[in-house]
């Protein structure tokens, strides 16, 4: 059953981990300038780490220095500036994603 619910997600497009895959292709090609959107850091960064942070624990086959460069980089530029890397300090956070405290599931659970 399960098998079959997940061709059903892969073939509607779906499929969490073909989701990942175009996510991640999406930020190889929009961060040629070294920010999400654009020629400068902007709201569309902040959006975009939000989604991003847990991709390297979560699907580290996807999102790597050999797969896809520029979002590894991107991503840890983001958690160096001083206000992401403020933000767990900040009262009433759990553990920031990057640090091993989250995990996302690529099976929807």
């Amino acid at each position: 059953m399960r098998a079959t619910a997940q061709a059903r997600r892969a073939s509607s497009g779906s499929d969490p981990r073909h989701q990942v895959e175009e996510t991640v292709r999406f930020m190889e090609g929009a961060l040629p300038g070294g920010v999400a959107v654009g020629n400068a850091f902007s709201l569309d960064d902040i959006s975009v780490f939000a989604i991003a942070v847990g991709l390297p624990s979560g699907h580290g086959d996807i999102m790597n220095e050999r797969a896809s460069p520029r979002a590894p980089d991107w991503l840890d530029r983001m958690k160096a500036r001083p206000g992401v890397a403020a933000a767990p300090a900040t009262p009433n956070h759990g553990p920031p994603a990057w640090s091993g405290g989250a995990q996302i599931s690529d099976t929807g659970e």
